[in-house]
């Protein structure tokens, strides 16, 4: 059974968990990894559905956040959705994620961008560098 849900949900075939304990324990992680998958090779439609569904199981990481900026096609688009559904939680991931990623994110947000006392803090932690597009 543990096998079958991790096939279905996440698409693997190499999993780590035989008891469905160790699965559930997983599952917030599990579906970060895939969105991560979904942020960099899919489209906004994909992106939306996957968060209708899985939503609050689902975190924004640093690794998320990279994978949308690395998506060829739908990068743009993905990346502003994301931060129309969880402006903070994506800016936080943006600024630990560094200056690259910060600066298309705020070119890409424009007016929806709210810098909050949490985004300042994760900036600090990153350096002069991120910080300072916070203050332009």
């Amino acid at each position: 059974m543990v096998h079958n849900a991790t096939l279905f949900l996440f698409g693997l075939t190499d999993f780590p968990y035989y008891i469905m304990a160790e699965f559930f324990y997983n599952f917030t992680f599990l579906n970060t990894i895939h969105l991560s998958r979904v942020a960099i090779s899919c489209n906004i439609n994909t992106m939306a559905d996957f968060l209708e569904q899985r939503g609050d199981d689902v975190n924004i990481t640093e690794e998320v956040v990279k994978a949308a900026a690395g998506n060829i096609e739908s990068g743009k688009e993905v990346m502003v959705f994301l931060l129309e559904q969880r402006v903070e939680e994506v800016l936080i991931a943006a600024a630990r994620s560094g200056k690259e990623v910060m600066a298309v994110l705020l070119e890409q947000g424009g007016a929806k961008v709210k810098i909050t006392e949490e985004v300042v803090k994760a900036a600090i932690r990153s350096g002069k560098e991120v910080t300072a597009l916070l203050l332009e």
